[in-house]
């Protein structure tokens, strides 16, 4: 006979990392009596429910955990960052889930239990807009919190409202470039952004959110409840934050940007600048961006997390991030057409394994978690099928483009990158002719994934204006 305690423990270890039960019971001076994994957490963490047993006294809990990444010692200042930006939320009467304990050096933070509501889809588009009204006032509040004084952790000084984004394109460059594998859009994108960062003494330095949009906030179908997700919270430019909107407003649809730009002013806000806005945009894409592809291309170190959803997440963010820099230099690259293939022998497989995974093993899984793993890989096998398909002509067709830009003729296309990866690097190439080459690579990737992906095939920035 195995006892409640021994029960709850044995439950949480199958959802919880080693010792990550342990460690809840002694930093909040509780029992853990239950245990449930949380459906849809995001992409790059997991999330469970806790319940809690203090003094005879039932809590609820939330614990947000990252185990795709929690070999990373950097993602332990995000941890320590997002308690802090909780605990000054709650300081300022910023609607926002109270912190319990944090464990940053596990990646892990718990939180109060609120029971509201992130979904959307069933509000009509005026109660939407009064609780993005209402969302948005609270990211006024937390901009307009003097930041001089301020001393918080894993922040660092709040100094020149540019400091942040030099440190996080160099981090990010140093990232990539540990793995030894150069890729030229990432070379590309780390180059414009340094070429392009805005700085100035009337830019102010607040506390970003770094993370808002839709998903990342609950309601009670009339109002906000609470402002989620504040790990990527740190200090710098205002903008940013409306970066974030528009990158997240490409990924989940929420109310028009023009409409969040009218409340962030009417309630207050700093004066909005656009072109501010197109290059943190660029740079948000790039933090996602750069740690899925870590994982899913460049790292040789066990993969904890979704991979389908972070793969279908990475083509989108792909096509975002040659797309803004195509707009904000101004360019329209050319549409490309697909080359005529026939119909292969194994096409019809693809199609019995997705029916094989969504008609015959989700509904047999009674774990929730188990059953959005196994049918997000419905994307990776369609973007296999794309390869099969696409994949000889593409890369022919790729590496034409570069020989054509560069002038010379390449027998291969890794030859024909790491070519133009050193051109990027010597400035032997100009910049709208690099952003078209990566714009023509990025289509065809994605018309190769294209099946799979749903409506991230067609991953687009809001308007601005």
């Amino acid at each position: 006979m195995v006892s409640g305690e021994s029960e709850a423990k044995q439950q949480g270890s199958g959802i919880l990392p080693n010792g990550m039960v342990e460690w809840i019971e002694t930093a909040t001076s509780s029992r853990v009596v239950n245990v449930e994994a949380a459906v849809g957490a995001g992409v790059s963490r997991e999330g469970a429910y806790v319940t809690l047993e203090v003094q005879g006294e039932v809590k609820e809990a939330y614990l947000a955990f990252d185990v795709r990444r929690a070999d990373d010692p950097s993602r332990a200042d995000w941890c320590r960052r997002e308690a802090a930006a909780l605990r000054l939320a709650e300081e300022n009467g910023l609607r926002a889930p109270r912190v319990l304990a944090s464990w940053p050096e596990q990646r892990a933070i718990l939180t109060h239990r609120l029971y509201a509501d992130a979904s959307l889809e069933n509000l009509d588009t005026t109660t939407l807009n009064q609780i993005a009204e209402d969302y948005v006032s609270e990211i006024v509040k937390l901009h307009r919190i003097s930041v001089d004084d301020l001393n918080m952790d894993g922040f660092g000084a709040p100094g020149p409202v540019d400091a942040w984004a030099r440190q996080r394109t160099a981090s990010l460059r140093m990232r990539h470039d540990l793995h030894g594998r150069e890729d030229p859009l990432f070379l590309l994108v780390y180059q414009w952004l340094e070429k392009n960062l805005p700085s100035g003494d009337d830019i102010p330095t607040v506390v970003v959110h770094g993370d808002v949009g839709a998903a990342n906030f609950l309601h009670d179908g009339s109002k906000l409840v609470a402002v989620l997700d504040w790990e990527q919270s740190h200090f710098g430019d205002p903008m940013e934050d409306f970066a974030m909107f528009s990158l997240r407003g490409a990924l989940f649809p929420f109310v028009p940007l023009p409409l969040l730009i009218k409340a962030y002013e009417k309630k207050g806000g700093y004066p909005i600048d656009l072109q501010r806005i197109r290059y943190y945009r660029t740079l948000v894409t790039l933090g996602s961006l750069n740690d899925m592809h870590g994982q899913l291309v460049q790292s040789n170190e066990p993969f904890a997390g979704n991979v389908g959803k972070v793969f279908a997440y990475y083509f989108g963010l792909m096509t975002l991030i040659v797309q803004g820099m195509a707009e904000a230099e101004g360019i329209e690259p050319e549409p490309l057409t697909l080359p005529e293939v026939p119909v292969r022998q194994w096409d019809r497989l693809y199609d019995l394994v997705q029916d094989e995974i969504e008609k015959n093993i989700a509904p047999r899984c009674s774990d929730a978690a188990a059953t959005d793993r196994a049918t997000s890989l419905v994307k990776v096998m369609r973007y296999w099928q794309g390869r099969e398909k696409y994949g000889a002509a593409f890369d022919v067709a790729e590496t034409n483009d570069i020989s054509e830009v560069l002038g010379e003729t390449f027998s291969s296309l890794p030859d024909a990158r790491s070519a133009f990866a050193e051109a990027i690097k010597t400035d032997r190439v100009s910049m709208p002719d690099a952003i078209r080459l990566c714009c023509h690579r990025v289509a065809r990737e994605m018309d190769a994934a294209r099946r799979g992906l749903g409506p991230l095939a067609d991953s687009t920035y809001p308007p601005l204006i």
